[in-house]
């Protein structure tokens, strides 16, 4: 056997008893070390491939140690791994024939490739704010392009490009399709709804520049948020349950509605009545408009679509309602035409 069988058997080794112990002599491999072709060339790729054996978790761990050790193989060994693992497909070792009977090759699912392609749009996500790890993201792309420009294979570019774009956006697939996740799951509660609006408030107003968390009205009131947008006017937020009812059997809107509904006026008239205490907390705030989020379209008939449609038109948008799935449909036409 030789020497780099030899280390081929031991790495197909660790990967069936996946301790601790054994993930970590695993990972030594995906470094480049001092010595010949095997040690720059063929392990860290094998010692990556070795990963994919243990599904979503040896994605995470890829993802996870690219930034942990430096060294010139092990970047592009990993993100090589996890690009291919978002084509369900697994990388050639280079300089080794694919076909010897001691490598091994990882089937790739579908719940696999998925990770990988959130492992890899969040290191690019990363990279915007991180000087090498965006070095290492575009040397790799580089590298990619010589080696597939004879065959015009410009996938990875792609690839790159579109998470760079999705990336340097504020709305973006990821945001809204975790969006209609958390509003579409009946155990969400009214705070995971507060929490990921407040992270993402562009999908309330393309034009939020701020977002305040619980602002206080003096002693008398406390707002779920408050968004000061690009040309310095405010929107006072009232939040409820995407399962809050809109109207009743008859309907009439609910003393549920009214109360919300009664909570975003309060905030405006303490607004208007306390003017210098506001502008203190909230600077050049003059007559903020309001905006009561509740409810879902979608469980609405035609004859209460019309009433919330005309409520929002008589009150000329100083309060509006909106609905959790108005949100996800605007911010769904909002962000494909930023792309298009």
């Amino acid at each position: 056997m030789t020497y780099w069988e030899a280390i081929i058997k031991e790495m197909n080794e660790l990967k069936t008893s996946p301790t601790e112990e054994n993930l970590a002599k695993l990972k030594r491999y995906l470094v480049e070390k001092d010595g010949g072709t095997n040690e720059k060339h063929v392990f860290p790729y094998y010692a990556s491939r070795m990963f994919l054996f243990l599904g979503t978790t040896g994605i995470q761990i890829l993802g996870e140690t690219i930034n942990q050790t430096p060294g010139k193989i092990l970047p592009t060994a990993i993100l090589e791994t996890l690009y291919f693992a978002t084509q369900k497909k697994v990388k050639e070792i280079p300089l080794v024939n694919k076909d010897h009977p001691l490598l091994l090759v990882p089937v790739i699912d579908d719940e696999v490739a998925k990770l990988a392609t959130e492992k890899l749009h969040e290191l690019v996500s990363e990279s915007l704010t991180n000087r090498r790890l965006f070095g290492i993201i575009i040397n790799f792309m580089f590298q990619q392009e010589i080696t597939s420009y004879e065959v015009n294979d410009h996938s990875l570019a792609s690839f790159i490009f579109e998470a760079f774009r999705e990336n340097s956006i504020k709305i973006n697939k990821k945001v809204i399709e975790n969006y209609q996740t958390i509003i579409q799951n009946p155990t969400s509660s009214e705070e995971d709804c507060q929490r990921y609006l407040f992270k993402h408030p562009v999908l309330i107003d393309p034009l939020a520049k701020e977002i305040i968390p619980k602002q206080r009205l003096g002693s008398d009131y406390i707002t779920d948020f408050v968004i000061r947008k690009y040309n310095d006017e405010y929107v006072l937020v009232e939040i409820e349950k995407p399962s809050t009812p809109i109207f009743t059997k008859s309907n009439d809107f609910t003393s549920l509605f009214s109360h919300a509904l009664g909570q975003v006026i309060d905030f405006q008239e303490w607004v208007e009545t306390n003017i210098a205490y506001a502008n203190n907390h909230m600077p050049s705030i003059s007559s903020p408009s309001g905006i009561l989020i509740l409810g879902m379209m979608s469980t609405l008939t035609e004859r209460q679509k019309k009433k919330l449609r005309r409520f929002n038109i008589n009150n000329q948008g100083k309060v509006r309602v909106m609905t959790f799935d108005e949100i996800l449909q605007n911010s769904m036409k909002l962000y494909n035409n930023i792309i298009n």
